[in-house]
């Protein structure tokens, strides 16, 4: 007998115990099943090491959303490390342009902070101090990122990797599909990933992951980044302003 408030009051069942029609269809997920989280689905050794990918962390209409109000927004043009330190950026000529996520309505910073501590820091084993203030990238045709790392710049003379941005581990999570080109591609790894909304992407941020944003060769791309810094690791300076405590 089937108790007040029961999500299985007025479902028809066959004796084996599944429903009697048919599955439910994905757009009834929501409803079938309304006391529970979204589903996530974590696959182990499918990437290589140290790289987090988790599919629909945010749901169409979250991403929706954030969009609809990215497109009325103006963008600002985003920076680059010079390579000298945390102090040195200079305007970036190839990656568009940026929005602030708090001239937006959704509290974005939050949503990040839930996301990290709920499911990027158990999943990558992680100790999170704070992220930096994240951001919105939107990406016109041509749009790109050359290859790069997060948290190191290469020394071409020394042929090593100096450490330069309080960063450990980085994240993307892209919020649009409809455009074409946009995939990110770490090199070492022989990894290319086409982004898809909803997509989260963690990796390390140091040298060995380096990557780049292909050429959008269509329509617009948006992506949420955010830099976490991990307890204990070593500070090369003073951060950029704006962080997440975690």
């Amino acid at each position: 007998m089937s108790r007040a408030g029961d999500p299985l009051a007025g479902l028809s069942f066959a004796p084996s115990g599944y429903l009697a029609e048919k599955p439910a269809p994905r757009e009834a997920w929501a409803s079938f099943c309304p006391d529970q989280p979204e589903g996530v689905a974590f696959t182990r050794y499918a990437f290589p090491p140290g790289f987090l990918v988790i599919n629909h962390l945010l749901n169409d209409a979250v991403c929706d959303a954030i969009v609809a109000e990215c497109e009325q927004q103006q963008g600002v043009a985003s920076t680059v490390s010079t390579g000298d330190g945390a102090a040195g950026y200079r305007e970036s000529e190839r990656r568009s342009d940026y929005i602030n996520p708090k001239s937006l309505s959704m509290d974005i910073g939050g949503l990040v902070a839930h996301a990290i501590r709920e499911m990027v820091a158990p999943f990558a084993r992680i100790e999170p101090e704070w992220a930096e203030a994240p951001e919105i990238l939107r990406y016109p045709v041509g749009g790109e990122f050359l290859p790069h790392a997060d948290a190191d710049v290469f020394d071409p003379q020394k042929k090593v990797w100096n450490r330069t941005e309080n960063r450990d581990y980085s994240l993307l999570i892209y919020l649009n599909e409809g455009f074409e080109g946009g995939e990110i591609q770490f090199p070492n790894f022989g990894l290319s990933l086409a982004p898809r909304r909803g997509l989260l992407v963690g990796f390390p941020s140091d040298g060995r992951y380096v990557h780049a944003a292909r050429p959008v060769t269509r329509g617009v791309k948006y992506a949420l980044v955010t830099w976490l810094a991990t307890k204990g690791s070593p500070r090369t300076g003073p951060m950029r302003a704006g962080r997440i405590q975690l």
